[in-house]
């Protein structure tokens, strides 16, 4: 188990630092700094306040919603939260003898489920400190010494049920389909809040570009965004807001 805050982790040379490094994480690393409710500079307090519109919570929210543009960095930063989150995790007073806590990122097909595991399990091969962590690697899923297992599925409301959840990474879930509901992240919601419930200090991470003004994604970040609320923090910005890096010529053709 890994003892380091999540902007620590995000800038340590020794863990996710390699990944993140230049000015053009600087609005993500104040995101996550309000979302874990971390001290902040007054330059990041402004990044925060520009896309979050609110005061950073006052202690480590529950649910951090990142409403954004593609190409903004989504990926990077959902494979980072569920590896930090999976790594921090102390198990002793929190699981019965063989039990095991999930962290389950939660995709809208397989092919943006292989893209989020290669992040993950790019991290867990190539960091030292996360590798000395691992019992077994699975076509899917990284089992770790503390009684965490990552594993990444597609969404749907049958598979995330019984299960002990220490955090739910729901990914583009703008983009979620399911022939059987007209809403399938509302349904994926609603049947994974009893697992969250079962471990202390769980997160649901959900991240997903804006795709229309219906779903869940939508309804968080009209409740939520700009205003102070205690257990969910909602962010919302461009791709350029988020990765100032990325090319304006590619945004303009998208554009036109």
């Amino acid at each position: 188990m890994l003892d380091c805050t999540a902007s620590e982790a995000m800038r340590s040379p020794h863990l996710f630092g390699p990944y993140f490094k230049g000015s053009s994480w600087a609005t993500w690393e104040a995101s996550v700094k309000g979302a874990f409710s971390e001290p902040q500079s007054d330059a990041e307090l402004a990044l925060f306040k520009a896309v979050a519109g609110r005061e950073p919570p006052a202690k480590r929210v529950r649910e951090f919603v990142c409403a954004i543009g593609r190409g903004g960095g989504k990926d990077s930063v959902a494979s980072f939260l569920a590896s930090y989150l999976a790594v921090t995790f102390d198990p002793k007073g929190k699981l019965r003898p063989g039990e095991r806590a999930y962290v389950l990122c939660i995709a809208c097909d397989k092919a943006q489920a292989g893209i989020a595991f290669g992040y993950i399990k790019g991290y867990f091969e190539r960091i030292p400190a996360l590798a000395a962590m691992v019992s077994n690697i699975g076509p899917a899923s990284i089992e770790l010494s503390n009684g965490v297992t990552i594993e990444v599925i597609i969404n749907s409301y049958r598979s995330v049920r019984g299960r002990s959840i220490l955090a739910a990474i729901f990914d583009e879930a703008c983009f979620w389909r399911d022939e059987n509901f007209a809403s399938p992240d509302t349904e994926v919601y609603n049947a994974i809040s009893p697992g969250l419930a079962r471990v202390p200090s769980s997160m649901l991470i959900i991240i997903s570009s804006v795709h229309k003004r219906s779903g869940l994604v939508y309804k968080k970040i009209k409740d939520c965004h700009g205003k102070d609320d205690a257990t969910t923090l909602a962010i919302m910005g461009s791709t350029t807001t988020f990765n100032p890096s990325f090319p304006q010529d590619i945004i303009d053709k998208a554009l036109v």
